[in-house]
């Protein structure tokens, strides 16, 4: 495999100056067994109507020399079509999942001292046969053990049980934390 790398550098340094770009990029994603369109290849590159003609040009050029293989609008450096069906099969799936991860972002965002709610893990990459869902959440300063013990505890809940109920428990208590809280900063406290 270091072999296969070594490699593709040394054939990337020539020519083209987009063979490096996207060679890598393709490199990276094939470890995931993971084929790309041109658009995935490009996204982040700055391309103007001169530089997208060079662009599509090295990709031919690429595909004729069986550096990179393409089965319909896919990339690979592996030549395997079964990789373009699993992602596009993953890809479907993914959406299904992704309605279940946002509809969750939401309800961590109504958590006390939460922030930003960001999506990390195999769903990110929108490929897995059940994907896990991760969260990066981002909290207030000095409020991150506190966050995450709510957050771990309701998530045991979560998993004890059913799910409605769950969404029902979970607003119910937003909304009282946040009755106390717009409450307590009304009212002066007393002087003892």
């Amino acid at each position: 495999m270091l072999y296969f790398f070594h490699a593709i550098n040394d054939y990337a340094n020539t020519e083209s100056p987009f063979r490096r770009v996207i060679l890598r990029t393709l490199a990276y994603y094939d470890i995931f067994k993971y084929p790309l369109t041109e658009k995935d290849i490009s996204e982040g590159l700055s391309l103007d109507e001169n530089t997208a003609n060079e662009y599509r040009n090295t990709l031919d050029h690429l595909t004729k020399k069986g550096i990179i293989y393409k089965f319909g609008d896919y990339y690979s450096l592996t030549n395997d079509e079964r990789y373009v069906h699993q992602r596009i099969k993953g890809n479907m799936r993914a959406g299904q999942w992704m309605k279940k991860a946002h509809r969750f972002s939401r309800l961590i965002s109504h958590f006390p001292f939460v922030r930003s709610v960001s999506l990390s893990g195999s769903l990110s990459r929108i490929y897995r046969r059940r994907p896990d869902i991760d969260y990066f959440i981002i909290t207030e300063p000095n409020r991150l053990w506190l966050a995450r013990t709510m957050l771990v505890g309701f998530k045991r809940h979560f998993f004890l049980i059913h799910i409605n109920t769950f969404v029902l428990i979970i607003l119910l208590i937003l909304k009282i934390w946040k009755l106390r809280k717009r409450t307590s900063l009304q009212q002066p406290r007393s002087k003892r």
